[in-house]
Formats: structure tokens, C-alpha cells, sequence
């Protein structure tokens, strides 16, 4: 009767600790996955001046549609045209601090970080596109983008924004004595107010959201842009003469934050470089050199005076910013200007 007590007092002992102990984890099943939560997407914000129709909004998206599917949606690209987000001084300024990730402003602009990006509007610098895309993708370009990096900005390539040529509200302007004591708005360019002085203009700097009021208001005579920019933004709306000078080259700068992009991995990099490369880049200069004749064309149809500009007055021009080479060169270099002329 004890023995039996005893096994009975055991057994009820074993069912109460199995009571307690926790139980098993059941196994998956060999052929049952785990799904993983999809990380956030990295935001890349380009900001740029370029209106909704120009060739650098629409090759934007290009670059947009590229980057977001190639990366699987791992990257949501979103494009600011118009300065919507920022103006190429606040876009520059917002990528070293990070608020802004992707910037394609007026090269002019980059001269307040390093002086060497004055070259790109040196006046008459580049005899014509093939050796300009020469430089830019060459020695030149890569010089530009090693002294870029000592600022923060990772340079992705050159785009085109078109030569510049001025407009007025004033005269005809077919040689330099003619631009003599206009107020012509300029980018805020130390280089650049020096061009408009040395072709006996008044330069006033001045940021490009605020132009077409000045224009209108008569608080300067004029502007220099391409004319992608003149018919885009309606300066003919405000101004009655053009003058087809093309006396500098409007370059723009595909950048990118170096720290924010060594944030990415080395396969999210490629795909934003490769992005750059055939959209902001190639195809940017493709459309927008198609362009121009269609923009001339659109802008006889407003009534414009256009003024074709012969080649005895162009060197006529070259000859009057002299000055301007011999007071930048210590500046920005001896070197970078042979190779911008090779």
C-alpha cells in the first residue's frame, strides 16, 4: 500500500511540472517562408530653375522613372523643377546640409565654392559644342569634379542649358557699343558682372525667380539666357529685342552630396551615376540642342526682333572681354584654362 502511495504521489509530481514548463515552438514546415518587412525607400530631392517644359524637367523624370525601377522602388526619387523646392544657391546650400540630396544648377553658381567652375563662363570659352562636351567630359570635367569634392558635392556630369544671348526692352543690340549703359540682370558671378562691365553694361546681380518682375517693372533693361529660357519663362511677354550672340555657354551641373551618396550601397550608387549619365546628361544635351531651332522659331512668332549677330561683330565682342580673361586667370587657374582650350 505504501509502494502504491509512493509511485501515485510521483506521478502527479511528473504532470505538474509538464503543466508548468513552457512549451515548444512549433517548427515551420520545410516549404513555409518568413516574409520581411520592406525597409523605407532613400528620398532623393532634385531641385532645379528649369520650367516644366525644358529639356532638363523632362529628362529629369527620365532619370526618375530609371533610378525608382532599378533599384525596385529601394529609391524614391522625387523632381522639384521650376525652384519649387529650393533656388540653385538654397539648393546648393541645402545639399551640404543635407535637406536637399540632388541639385543641376547654372555652373556660375559653384564659383562661390570653387573658383575653378568660373571657367564654364568664361565669354567665347568653348568655340562650339563638340569641344565643349570635349572638356566637360574629359580633363576638364574631371578637374571641375575633384574640386567640387573638396566641397561636399559629388559631380555626376555636365549638362547644356544653351548659349546665351541677350535680350532688352530698350535697342537692338548688334555690337558691344550698343549694350552701353544698359542694366542687364546677371547671376550672382563675380565673373560675370565683370563680362557685362567689360561690354559697358551695368550688371545687376539678381536671383531668376525675381526676373520677370524686374524685367517687367523696368527695374533692369535686360537679361542673358538661352533662348529656351526667353521663350519658356514669356520674357518676350516683357522684352522686344534679342540679340543672338551666344557669347558664353550655359552650363549646368548634375551634383549630388558626397556624403549622402557614400550613405548608399555600392549597387544603389551605380545605378544613380549610370542614371545621370544616359538621362541628365546625354539625352539632356541631345534634346535640348534639337530644340533650339523649334524655340527660334516659336519666338519669331511673338513679334520678336531678332538680331543675328555677323561674325566681324562677333570678334568685335570677343575682343572687348578681353579684360576678363586677364583678370580671372590667376584666379582660376593658368591650368584649367588650357584645358578648357585643348
Amino acid at each position: 500500500m505504501k509502494k502504491f502511495l509512493v509511485l501515485l504521489l510521483a506521478f502527479c509530481c511528473f504532470f505538474a511540472l509538464a503543466a508548468c514548463a513552457p512549451a515548444e515552438e512549433p517548427a515551420p514546415a520545410e516549404d513555409e517562408s518568413v516574409a520581411e518587412t520592406p525597409a523605407e525607400p532613400i528620398v532623393i530631392k532634385i531641385s532645379h530653375v528649369e520650367n516644366e517644359n525644358d529639356a532638363l524637367q523632362v529628362t529629369s523624370l527620365m532619370f526618375e522613372e530609371y533610378v525608382e525601377e532599378q533599384t525596385n522602388g529601394g529609391i524614391d526619387v522625387q523632381v522639384y523643377p521650376n525652384s519649387e523646392l529650393a533656388s540653385d544657391e538654397e539648393a546648393l546650400q541645402g545639399i551640404l546640409l543635407g535637406t536637399v540630396e540632388m541639385a543641376i544648377p547654372n555652373c556660375a553658381i559653384m564659383e562661390s565654392y570653387q573658383p575653378s567652375f568660373g571657367i564654364t563662363n568664361m565669354p567665347f570659352i568653348f568655340k562650339d559644342d563638340d569641344s565643349m562636351y570635349a572638356a566637360l567630359d574629359g580633363g576638364l570635367g574631371e578637374r571641375l569634379a575633384a574640386d567640387a569634392a573638396q566641397s561636399g558635392f559629388r559631380v555626376l556630369g555636365f549638362a547644356n542649358f544653351g548659349h546665351k544671348c541677350f535680350s532688352n526692352s530698350v535697342r537692338p543690340i548688334e555690337t558691344p557699343a550698343d549694350m552701353a549703359g544698359l542694366d542687364i540682370r546677371v547671376m550672382n558671378s563675380p565673373l560675370l558682372v565683370s563680362t557685362m562691365q567689360a561690354l559697358g553694361a551695368n550688371p545687376t546681380p539678381m536671383a531668376f525667380g525675381e526676373l520677370y518682375t524686374a524685367l517687367q517693372q523696368g527695374a533692369v533693361d535686360g537679361q542673358e539666357n538661352p533662348i529656351s529660357i526667353f521663350y519658356d519663362y514669356k520674357f518676350y511677354e516683357v522684352q522686344q529685342y534679342l540679340s543672338l550672340t551666344y557669347h558664353g555657354a550655359g552650363i549646368g551641373v548634375v551634383t549630388i552630396g558626397e556624403e549622402f551618396f557614400n550613405s548608399l550601397s555600392p549597387e544603389y550608387q551605380a545605378i544613380v551615376e549610370e542614371g545621370a549619365r544616359l538621362y541628365l546628361v546625354e539625352e539632356q544635351r541631345r534634346i535640348k540642342t534639337e530644340s533650339m531651332s523649334q524655340y527660334l522659331d516659336m519666338i519669331l512668332a511673338e513679334g520678336i526682333t531678332v538680331t543675328e549677330i555677323s561674325e566681324e561683330n562677333r570678334q568685335l565682342f570677343i575682343d572687348a572681354v578681353q579684360p576678363v580673361y586677364e583678370q580671372f586667370e590667376a584666379t582660376i587657374g593658368a591650368d584649367i584654362f588650357e584645358l578648357a582650350q585643348q
